[in-house]
């Protein structure tokens, strides 16, 4: 129905206020793309109005509310296939993009709604020759430093022996990714979106249970999906399900087939590189969830005895709590906050802030660089140090104490992450426009229409001028050094006033 159905002004009418998670297009921005809901997050109904003018696209989980339009592939509705699948992810951009060869953690299955699609598809022996390095011996997502499109035979000999195939989808067309298989693709059309259904890696399968089974498409929202998200809230895209889980922990076992605390202790050290308190309170607390029986160890029937759904609380225990970019402070911790709280403290000193800065010019200081911020919460942070709620902020109300608790959740989410590169996707020439990531993510946000996320995206800096989105726009007679950052501060904010 999808296919049919989900043109720009259905969706606006139909599914207009549900949450998705956007990224930018462009390769190296290290600034967030801007949406209704702030950097990273936008409405289905928002995006649909500006996706063809505007530096963003959608890699996101789908909202379940959409579910009863997309059909299952019929290989996918019986015995335990049926209760493989993962999380169901959409991809929605203007085209005249590409993505960076990578591979993705789970089994996909992409379905083609609009646009065309072009892929170099590699096998999974080939991780030597692609130079893929994995942090850990379960990490199935992520990137190969090669640019596919500008090979560097010099840096990256062993390439020129791999093996790969080529294939093209266009709407309608439906194509299936193994898991952990290496891909680039190449989107196309002045609208191309796809919904892929993730599905988990089973070691084995038993086809007993599809032999009375009529095998036909069925509906998404009568299937059970592990991480199925309802359009609001907190996002769970990349993480692990339970085939995952289990088989992780059935490779831990011991001959006895059973993981004893000091065991799992051990394997967590070894193959995560936790810190040995870490490690002892994360196996505290899983050795409860898991022990069933409670006699001390974990064994094969104690995982059997685990409710599939049951394994999502398993997730937060192993794999913490929820991926920066799938929450509310993605914005918080990708604005630089020391940058941030320079600019606010240069209008408390500056002469001319005494008779007021309005709320205009506010958020055009908050969107541009050096911060770069959403118009969301650039009006939230504007309301918060506009302390007598007249619409105008003065030198007077922007007090020490009134700067630092406005504050505080970008310096307590930036200093907690780091700061954030958030360089995403490659852009292509000109004429073809921007670029999108195409599947992965964990996360994220992001290869191919797979687990998207946020594994998948490369880092580096890249100017964002003028976007009509974007909070990036210069503001005029602003001066830029050559790398495009603003050449004095102060100079900037007295050209907003």
């Amino acid at each position: 129905p999808a296919f049919e159905k989900w043109t720009d002004d259905h969706i606006r009418e139909n599914f207009a206020d549900l949450h998705v998670k956007v990224e930018p297009r462009r390769d190296g921005s290290q600034y967030g793309a801007e949406g209704a809901l702030g950097i990273g997050r936008d409405t289905l109904g928002n995006f649909a109005a500006d996706y063809a003018t505007t530096n963003k696209y959608i890699v996101s989980e789908l909202p379940s509310p959409m579910y009863k339009d997309v059909l299952v592939a019929p290989c996918l509705t019986c015995g335990e296939l049926r209760h493989s699948l993962v999380e169901i992810d959409l991809w929605w951009s203007g085209g005249g993009s590409r993505s960076r060869l990578h591979r993705d953690a789970f089994n996909a299955i992409n379905c083609q709604l609009n646009g065309t699609k072009e892929w170099i598809m590699i096998h999974n022996n080939e991780t030597k020759n692609v130079y893929f390095e994995a942090a850990n011996k379960w990490e199935m997502g992520g990137l190969s430093p090669i640019d596919v499109d500008n090979v560097n035979l010099e840096e990256f000999p062993r390439f020129a022996n791999v093996k790969y195939g080529f294939v093209t989808i266009e709407a309608g067309d439906c194509l299936f990714i193994p898991g952990g298989h290496y891909h680039q693709v190449k989107s196309t059309g002045s609208k191309n979106m796809a919904v892929s259904v993730l599905f988990g890696r089973l070691r084995s399968f038993n086809a007993s249970a599809c032999k009375d089974h009529e095998l036909k498409p069925e509906s998404l929202d009568k299937m059970p999906v592990f991480w199925a998200w309802p359009g609001a809230g907190i996002k769970y895209m990349g993480r692990g399900d339970d085939h995952f889980f289990k088989t992780m922990l059935e490779d831990w076992m011991d001959k006895k087939k059973q993981i004893t605390k000091k065991r799992m202790n051990g394997k967590l050290i070894e193959e995560f590189g936790h810190e040995a308190i870490e490690s002892s309170t994360m196996v505290k607390k899983m050795m409860e969830f898991l022990d069933k029986d409670k006699d001390g160890v974990i064994s094969v029937d104690d995982l059997n005895a685990t409710d599939r759904f049951a394994w999502r609380n398993f997730s937060y225990l192993f794999e913490g709590d929820a991926d920066l970019q799938n929450g509310f402070d993605f914005e918080f911790a990708l604005v630089d906050y020391s940058k941030l709280r320079d600019r606010i403290m240069q209008l408390a000193n500056m002469k001319k802030t005494k008779n007021g800065v309005n709320r205009k010019t506010f958020l055009n200081i908050y969107r541009k660089k050096p911060i770069v911020g959403s118009s969301y919460r650039g009006n939230q942070l504007f309301d918060k140090l506009d302390a007598n709620a007249d619409d105008i902020i003065t030198a007077n109300e922007l007090t020490d104490e009134l700067v630092e608790t406005a504050l505080q959740p970008y310096e307590i989410a930036y200093e907690g992450e780091g700061g954030i590169d958030n360089g995403q996707e490659e852009e292509e020439p000109e004429e073809a426009g921007g670029v999108e990531e195409e599947e992965g993510g964990e996360e994220d946000v992001e290869g191919e229409e797979e687990e998207g996320g946020v594994e998948d995206e490369e880092d580096g800096v890249e100017d964002v001028e003028g976007e009509e989105d974007g909070g990036a726009e210069l503001a005029e007679g602003e001066q830029v050094e050559e790398d495009g950052q603003a050449a004095t501060e102060d100079e900037d904010v007295h050209d907003e006033l």
